[in-house]
């Protein structure tokens, strides 16, 4: 008598495991293959697979991207632009390191090369670097001397920056702009000009001069008060006022001294835009 094996069909959720292991052994076999042809700096990774195991529909191709939409993908290019400028300039100074090479026929063949790559795109320089540069960044001087500002920086560092060591130098001291700032492209650092107090307060006392040199409240005839008469001519003074209670103003004092007319003007000044 022939009988029948019993049929043991898998269960949903085993079936549900045994597709997950096959997700994520072919999600590893990519993410090795991505790690190989990128480099690290670009952190391309495969996106997390979900602890579920339903399956999701993918966002079709045609779809309309609202604008929400842009501003995300404007916020993922953002690094990856940041980091590809870096490497690129990264690229750059190393290519500024080789060309100046000790040998004569080496620098020779490298100048011979520089020469005629820019020649071929309408690319001129003052310099080595500027070609280099203009080549990696393109013909706008203005942007291409700062690149030159950052990578002499660099170069002239005692020891130099080793090219591949540049990336970090260059985010240790704050990156392009910061450097830019800080250092001079002989490597020293900027020298912040610091005014001394006394040139801060001539400053602000010529300012305050200039605010009043027309000002006028009212004239006395020379003569009428005795102390006004010994201030000389174009020459200021200190006089103190008091209102009295019938509203008349009496001068109570007039002071002849430089020094404390300059303090007052000083005062003055500060208040100054």
């Amino acid at each position: 008598m022939r009988t029948n094996k019993p049929n043991f069909a898998p269960s949903p959720t085993i079936a549900k495991l045994a597709a997950r292991q096959r997700i994520l052994k072919r999600r590893s076999w990519f993410q090795s293959h991505l790690n190989h042809a990128y480099p690290a700096a670009y952190n391309l990774s495969l996106p997390a697979v979900e602890a579920s195991t339903s399956i999701k529909t993918s966002t079709p191709s045609h779809e309309i991207l609202t604008f929400a939409d842009h501003l995300v993908k404007i916020a993922e290019y953002q690094g990856k632009y940041r980091d590809t400028l870096q490497q690129l300039l990264g690229v750059t100074y190393s290519a500024c390191i080789v060309f100046n090479d000790k040998s004569e026929s080496v620098r020779a063949a490298n100048k011979a090369t520089l020469e005629e790559k820019c020649a071929a795109l309408g690319i001129e320089g003052k310099s080595y670097y500027q070609l280099i540069v203009k080549l990696a960044f393109g013909k706008e001087s203005k942007r291409a001397s700062g690149f030159v500002h950052v990578i002499k920086a660099a170069q002239n560092q005692k020891p130099s920056v080793e090219p591949k060591d540049f990336i970090r130098w260059l985010n240790d001291n704050g990156g392009i702009q910061e450097v830019r700032k800080k250092l001079n492209s002989d490597g020293t650092e900027k020298m912040q000009s610091v005014r001394s107090p006394e040139e801060i307060m001539t400053e602000r006392i010529n300012k305050a001069k200039d605010s009043t040199l027309n000002a006028c409240l009212t004239k006395i005839p020379y003569g009428q008060l005795p102390a006004i008469a010994k201030l000389g001519n174009e020459s200021d003074g200190l006089a103190i006022l008091r209102q009295q209670a019938d509203g008349s103003v009496v001068i109570k004092l007039v002071l002849n001294d430089s020094k404390m007319v300059d303090s007052i003007y000083a005062a003055l000044g500060r208040t100054l835009k």
